[in-house]
């Protein structure tokens, strides 16, 4: 994986295959309707850092249209105060360009951001940023320790 990378073209291109259909995958991919739901200790400890008092941003890597479909599939843009496609504004995680574009949108001092996230590459490579990580294990989530990291009682 190479951060900007497309991985669905070199997948096609390694396994010999005309690039030309990688159009058609990926509008296949974008196109799918599954039933697609955010856990509910997830709700739970989004809803009790919102109520803390806390901001809350979706920083994601990847296609943006692809990544655009989870969050709308997923109903995620009511569940933070902004969603902020890497692509968009500059170089994906682990470099510094998504916190830095919400640190001068929302006037919030990256040393006083907390990231979560399950990737110790891309998102643990954001304490260069300045900002506090907590890495979480992707299908066994622990939500007593990331309202710890935030100073929230549980």
């Amino acid at each position: 994986y190479e951060s900007g990378g497309d991985i669905l073209g070199r997948i096609l291109s390694m396994a010999g295959l005309d690039t030309s259909w990688q159009e058609r995958f990926f509008q296949t991919y974008c196109d799918v309707k599954g039933d697609l739901r955010v856990r509910d200790e997830v709700r739970d400890v989004l809803k009790r850092i919102r109520d803390a008092g806390k901001k809350l941003f979706l920083l994601t890597n990847g296609v943006v249209r692809a990544q655009k479909r989870k969050v709308e599939l997923l109903g995620l843009k009511a569940l933070f105060d902004d969603v902020v496609f890497a692509r968009e504004v500059g170089r994906e995680k682990p470099e510094c360009d998504g916190l830095m574009y919400l640190s001068n949108k929302w006037k919030i001092a990256t040393e006083e951001m907390i990231v979560v996230g399950d990737d110790v590459r891309l998102d643990g490579g954001l304490c260069k940023c300045g900002a506090v990580v907590c890495l979480v294990e992707r299908f066994y989530m622990r939500p007593e320790v990331i309202l710890e990291v935030m100073g929230i009682n549980g």
